[in-house]
């Protein structure tokens, strides 16, 4: 059951009790449990959003490494608006991060990739079944329609089940726009956001939002409770995932600072070609590359696409461009490049069907004879990937 596999020795008596209720409700479903090393262990856990047409998975993941009892839970949530993607991959190469063997410290991480997958494969902000509400406006005791049953109730177990000991939501803004963190302005928990705020550094922008996830996760619990807006909606930004994977592995050191875990470095893509073999390369000025458009390179599988370079960035023949994985982060396939070149930029949308295109691309002329056009075309399938 939930308390046996996911939280062993649980801090507080009251959480196994509240585990065997998750477990018994019928609520939440394993799909697997994994052990890492003898210390650390993964488990991957989803609740049912039936609606009138189609039945949609929220995935859960929980990691927990050493002593769970008197150390820290983190919990991280992204993607309940079903067109900000980039939270999506934050989430999942966070998790990535806390597996590597260097990495140093103990507790419990809980992430939820999507709060909104049937808005994640419609790619639309709100849910489709509600198509008119916005789903991160749901989130409180006397609010009653479908979202606030199929998504609020089932998420506020768990929170009542694991007690995090700090809470993040995830979202992206408008395609120019700073980063920034929000704090609730009069959720319980307010003073104590803000000064989780000034620990990562971002600007502080003041709330007043209600029924947000974010607020009433800090409305209820007297934690530090943040919502951070990082980059532009529509596709999932590798620079703005990176700095969002710092900012969490901030707040990890914020409760455990003599934690150890590698952050990803920051920089915007020089516009240059590092080619050692052709050292005539030089810059892509040189105008010895072809853009190639939807038929550069076209999805393997279906499932989440996570671009690993940033437009402009530059690759050689065989190079990893992206990785597909599952909602909660298990790789299902690769993209690698065919030949010599770089990102001009990545298409919208984060869930991908075999064969859609995945963005433009420039390559030497003299490797264009081998692409071909790409024959997916984007439909609404909320089967599991």
């Amino acid at each position: 059951d939930l308390v046996s596999v996911l939280y062993c020795n649980m801090r507080q008596g009251s959480r196994h009790k509240l585990m065997n209720e998750l477990a018994s409700s019928g609520v939440f479903t394993e799909v697997c449990n994994r052990e890492v090393n003898s210390d650390m262990r993964v488990a991957n856990y989803t609740w049912n959003v039936d609606t009138c047409t189609a039945s949609w998975k929220v995935p859960v993941t929980v990691t927990t490494k050493g002593d769970t009892v008197r150390n820290p839970v983190w919990m991280f949530t992204a993607n309940i608006h079903g067109n900000e993607y980039t939270g999506i991959s934050i989430v999942h190469q966070l998790v990535d991060l806390l597996e590597k063997s260097d990495s140093k410290w103990a507790g419990t991480v809980v992430t939820i990739p999507t709060l909104n997958p049937a808005g994640l494969h419609s790619r639309t902000r709100n849910a489709p079944w509600q198509f008119k509400l916005d789903p991160n406006r749901q989130f409180g005791d006397n609010i009653s329609n479908s979202i606030n049953d199929l998504v609020v109730k089932p998420f506020s177990m768990l929170l009542e089940a694991v007690k995090p000991d700090l809470f993040i939501d995830l979202h992206t803004h408008c395609t120019a726009s700073i980063p920034h963190s929000r704090i609730p302005l009069r959720a319980k928990g307010h003073d104590k956001s803000l000064q989780l705020a000034r620990h990562i550094g971002l600007s502080i922008i003041m709330s007043p939002e209600s029924g947000s996830v974010f607020s009433y996760v800090g409305g209820s619990r007297d934690i530090p409770s943040l919502l951070l807006e990082l980059g532009p909606s529509d596709t999932i930004d590798c620079y703005y995932k990176h700095i969002g994977v710092n900012v969490l592995i901030s707040c990890i050191k914020y409760l455990q600072p003599d934690c150890s875990i590698p952050t990803l470095k920051v920089a915007m893509p020089p516009v240059v070609v590092t080619d050692s073999v052709n050292a005539d390369s030089g810059n892509l000025f040189l105008a010895k590359y072809v853009l190639v458009s939807s038929n550069a390179l076209s999805m393997p599988c279906h499932g989440l696409c996570e671009p690993l370079l940033c437009p402009g960035e530059s690759f050689l023949k065989s190079a990893k461009l992206a990785v597909v994985r599952d909602l909660h982060g298990t790789v299902l396939s690769t993209v690698e490049a065919p030949c010599d070149g770089f990102v001009v930029g990545w298409r919208g949308g984060a869930v991908k069907i075999p064969g859609e295109a995945l963005g433009e691309f420039a390559f030497r002329e003299k490797d264009l004879s081998s692409f071909t056009e790409p024959t997916g075309q984007y439909e609404i399938n909320p089967q599991n990937f």
